[in-house]
Parts: structure tokens; C-alpha cells; sequence
């Protein structure tokens, strides 16, 4: 089973992220940010950055030629060299890869390196014969598809209101996947099908597993419940 992604360390460095958002100056949620952080601006028409902040409206003051302007004129937009942010400065800063995180990093630093979590399940199988089963092993075993099986919904899948774990639950039911790993929900459980022969001659016979990746821990409760609900009504 590859490597998850959710780890408790990765959770925790995500939740500093917030907070360091939460705390700047100005705060990241604050709808009036964009704006603060553009000064100091620099004025349309002689092209100084003695200038106040912006006011009620959304309007800055010039100190040197006295014009009230607005901050989000194309000459003091983001994107432009020398303002915030300068894409130059973007352009020129090299990606950070396997660098633990501490609070000297900026929060852009860390969201740039975080992978992106795409929810999907991989398939292993397992065969065995007689003769693996008297020496307590498997034939064989290996991945039958270690990229996986996409359950992100498409757009019709969200006109339906399908989600992410209603995609899973069915996709396991379908190929009867119904023996989880562990009697109790967590983190890590898969689904396998019951053991069927494949050659009557030989004995082989073959289960498959079904391996949930990068779904939230939330999901995977979600998907577990939901696997044995038929179960515990009985």
C-alpha cells in the first residue's frame, strides 16, 4: 500500500498555517486585506507612495498631489513588478521539496508544497494453491492497480448530489469488496472480496483488496459505517 498523505504531523503543520493566517496583519480572512496589503500604493497620477490608507470606500489619498485614487488601478494591481505580490520575486524563488516545516516558513511556502490529495482506490490481489496454503503463504500477490480508481465526483456525479464516499461505497459493493481489515472504523482499514476459485484443476483461487488513498479520516469513518449498516441492522 503506497504512502498516505494525511499524517497527524501534516495536520498539525496545516493548522499552524491558519493560525500564522489568522494572526498576520492584516488578517488573511479579512475582506478589506487585499487592500490593505497594497499599500503602500503608488498614486495613478505622479507616481509617489506617500500615500494614506485605504478609507471607508476603498479610496487612498495621495500626500504629494492630494488626488484620492483607487487602490485597484491597473498601475498598483497585483501582478505589477514592484507591487504586492511582485510575480518577479514569484518568479525567481525556488521550490522548497522535503524541508520540514518550522515557523521561519511563510504559509505560501508550505501551500505550494503540499501535494494534492486526490481521493481513489488501488487494487492488490492474492492467489493462493494448495501447496502455498500447507506452507502458510500466497502463490502470489501483487498490485493489480497501484494508480487507482479516480471517486472524485465529475459533474454529473454532483447534479446527482453524489459524493466522494457515496462513489466509494458503491464502487466496493460493486466488485464485492465486503470483508474490511478491521472489526472497528479507523484510519488504514481496506476491503476485500471473499476468496473464489479461479482454475478448478489447480485449486488456485484469488481475493482482491481495495485500498482507500488520500480520503479524509472523516471519509474513511464515513465509508466504514456505511459498508456495514446492512450489518447492524440485523
Amino acid at each position: 500500500m503506497s504512502e498516505r498523505l494525511h499524517f497527524p504531523e501534516s495536520r498539525a503543520e496545516a493548522r499552524r498555517v491558519v493560525h500564522r493566517l489568522l494572526d498576520a496583519d492584516p488578517d488573511a480572512l479579512d475582506p478589506r486585506a487585499d487592500l490593505d496589503r497594497l499599500v503602500p500604493n503608488r498614486c495613478p497620477d505622479c507616481g509617489g507612495t506617500n500615500v494614506s490608507e485605504a478609507d471607508d470606500e476603498g479610496l487612498i489619498d495621495c500626500l504629494d498631489c492630494g488626488i484620492w485614487f483607487n487602490p485597484l488601478h491597473p498601475a498598483n494591481a497585483p501582478g505589477v513588478a514592484g507591487n504586492f505580490p511582485d510575480p518577479m520575486l514569484w518568479k525567481e524563488r525556488p521550490v522548497r521539496e522535503n524541508v520540514d516545516s518550522d515557523d521561519s516558513e511563510n504559509p505560501e511556502d508550505f501551500i505550494r508544497r503540499m501535494p494534492v490529495l486526490r481521493p481513489r482506490i488501488t487494487i492488490t490481489y492474492a492467489r493462493t494453491t494448495p501447496e502455498s496454503v500447507e506452507d502458510g503463504d500466497f502463490s502470489e500477490s501483487g498490485w493489480e492497480d497501484e494508480e487507482g480508481i479516480d471517486m472524485e465526483p465529475d459533474e454529473w456525479d454532483r447534479e446527482d448530489g453524489l459524493t466522494v464516499v457515496d462513489k466509494a461505497v458503491k464502487f466496493l459493493r460493486d466488485k464485492g469488496a465486503d470483508e474490511a481489515s478491521s472489526s472497528a472504523a479507523g484510519t488504514g482499514v481496506w476491503y476485500s472480496t471473499e476468496w473464489s476459485t479461479l482454475d478448478y484443476s489447480t485449486g488456485e483461487a484469488e481475493e482482491r483488496n481495495f485500498h482507500l488513498e488520500d480520503f479524509t479520516p472523516e471519509q474513511e469513518k464515513e465509508i466504514w459505517d456505511r459498508m456495514h449498516e446492512r450489518r447492524l441492522r440485523h
